[in-house]
Order: C-alpha cells, then sequence, then structure tokens
C-alpha cells in the first residue's frame, strides 16, 4: 500500500511534519501555520508554499532519492571514466594529420576509447534525470512543473541524438570520408552537443536549488547556483576545441597536450566533482526526510504494510 502525503497538521493551525524554514533552517513543528519563524522572522506559509519534501508522499521520495543515487553514480563515472577516456581521445584526434585515410586509425582508436564509457555515462544520467522530475502528485503548487518537463523534453532529445552523433563518429573513423567532409562533423557535432548541454544544464541546476530549498540544505543551494555561472565556461571550452585544436597542436605536441588536460580535462573534472558532492547531499537530505517520515508513522502506530 502507497502511503499518502504526510499531513501538514493533525491539530488545526499546528505543523507536525519535520518541516524546516527555508529562511534559516529552522524546525518548525509544532509551530502555527500562519505565524512566523521564531528565528529569523520568515512567514511559515512562505515556506509552506515551497512544498516541503517533508509533506511529500513516501512514493515521490522513493523515485527521487532512485533519481540522486543514479545520477550520482553517472557523476562519478564521468569523473573516474569519462574524462580520462575524453583526454586521451582529444590527444589522439588532435595529433592526427594528413588525408583522411591516414587519420582512420587513430580517430577508430579514439572511437573505442572514449565513446563507450562516455555513452554509457550519459545514458544513465538520461534514466537518471528522468526518474528526478517525476511528477510529486500530491503537491502541485510547488512551481518547478515548467522545469520538469522542459527538462523531460530535452532528455528525449538528448536520447535521439546520442547514438546520432556516435554514428557519425564511427563512420567517419572506419569508412574514411574526405576529407572535408569529415572535418566538417566535429563543427556540427560540438554545436548540437552544447545546444544540449546548456538546455538541460540551466534547468537542472534550478530544479537541484529548489529541491534543496525543499529541505533547507542551503550548502547545496548554494552549490547549485555557484555552478550556474561556473560550470558554463569550462564545459564550453571542450566545444571549441574542434576550431582551436589544428593551430595549438601546430605549435608544440605538449602545448596542445596541456591545454587538452588543464581546460577540457581538469577543469571539467572539478566541476563535476562539485556536481556530484551536491547530488550526494540532497540524497542524504531525501533520506532522512524519509526517516523521519517513516520515525513518526511509527509513533503513530501506523501498520506495517502502510509505513513500508
Amino acid at each position: 500500500m502507497v502511503q499518502e502525503a504526510e499531513p501538514i497538521t493533525a491539530t488545526p493551525g499546528l505543523i507536525e511534519a519535520d518541516v524546516l524554514c527555508i529562511g534559516c533552517g529552522y524546525s518548525l513543528k509544532g509551530l502555527d501555520a500562519a505565524g512566523k519563524c521564531p528565528e529569523c522572522g520568515l512567514s511559515v506559509a512562505g515556506t509552506l508554499s515551497l512544498d516541503p519534501l517533508p509533506l511529500a508522499s513516501d512514493a515521490y521520495l522513493k523515485r527521487v532519492h532512485l533519481g540522486l543515487v543514479l545520477a550520482f553514480i553517472s557523476a562519478v563515472l564521468q569523473i573516474v571514466v569519462g574524462q580520462p577516456a575524453g583526454f586521451v581521445a582529444g590527444t589522439f584526434i588532435g595529433t592526427s594529420s594528413g588525408p583522411a585515410g591516414s587519420m582512420a586509425p587513430r580517430i577508430a582508436l579514439s572511437v573505442a576509447v572514449a565513446i563507450s564509457p562516455l555513452v554509457l555515462c550519459q545514458c544513465l544520467s538520461i534514466v537518471a534525470w528522468w526518474i528526478l522530475t517525476t511528477r510529486d502528485r500530491e503537491l502541485n503548487r510547488y512551481g518547478e512543473r515548467v522545469l520538469r518537463r522542459f527538462i523531460r523534453i530535452v532528455l528525449v532529445v538528448t536520447a535521439i541524438w546520442l547514438p546520432i552523433t556516435v554514428t557519425l563518429h564511427i563512420v567517419g573513423a572506419m569508412h574514411q570520408l574526405p576529407s572535408l567532409l569529415f572535418r566538417s562533423m566535429p563543427y556540427a557535432n560540438s554545436v548540437i552537443d552544447l545546444v544540449l548541454l546548456g538546455a538541460w544544464f540551466f534547468p537542472a541546476m534550478l530544479f537541484l536549488r529548489k529541491m534543496a530549498l525543499r529541505t533547507a540544505d542551503f550548502r547545496a543551494a548554494r552549490r547549485a547556483r555557484l555552478l550556474l555561472w561556473l560550470a558554463p565556461p569550462i564545459w564550453i571550452a571542450p566545444f571549441a576545441w574542434p576550431i582551436v585544436s589544428d593551430v595549438i597542436f601546430k605549435a608544440g605536441w605538449l602545448l596542445g597536450t596541456l591545454f587538452i588536460f588543464v581546460l577540457c580535462t581538469l577543469a571539467r573534472i572539478v566541476s563535476a566533482v562539485a556536481y556530484a558532492a551536491m547530488l550526494n547531499w540532497l540524497r542524504k537530505d531525501v533520506k532522512r526526510v524519509r526517516a523521519s517520515q517513516r520515525a513518526m508513522m511509527e509513533a503513530r502506530g501506523a501498520p506495517a504494510e502502510v509505513r513500508a
């Protein structure tokens, strides 16, 4: 039996759920819903208007927790496997020269090294965010509906584009397309990848920031806001690689390799670590909320099948 959303009050006007003030994190449990937070003076109604996660159903929280876990695993894989593979592949591509035929072996090797782990991370991230943006049927006031729907649209488009871009890379490597056509492919892929990344990234960070406020996790909310302006230039830099690679590698192989490592790998790893840490904080928040809900139901003597 699915647990219903926990009522805000058992006694009219009093908050019985473990809701934290979005202004300071003070527990509003036992306070009048029409009153103010005794710690910071923010109206209790202002917090309740965000539909705090302690008021959500356990079924919804379970899916959100699963989505956060999968997104965290995807971010860790991106750090441990995806970025190093991208660095190796970028080095192979950047140092390739000559007609299409002579480039084919190195390009094929870069595809073999980079495509598999990167596709795995991307697929896992798509699944994670699809679960994470599940609609809560119990709480409808919260203004994340537009963000949730937009993110899901981008996920669908990304899922369609992913096999296309992989195919383009493999075809370019194995079939030795003419040099002009092959050289044009990275530009087209970069533009489309950049558009899709931006279309997902900004609403996703806003979504996570609002989720952090719903649990009064100000550390996670600040991290989401930081990533909103810090991560874009870091992640945009590698997309300029098809344009600048020839120029940089002509200046020297060592200079080109350092450019890839610092701007296209190391900086992205740092931002990915910050993103993964934020997901882990939110995961712990949701886990805490679920534990609090279950403890409250046990205290009320709810049947075991309801608590499950």
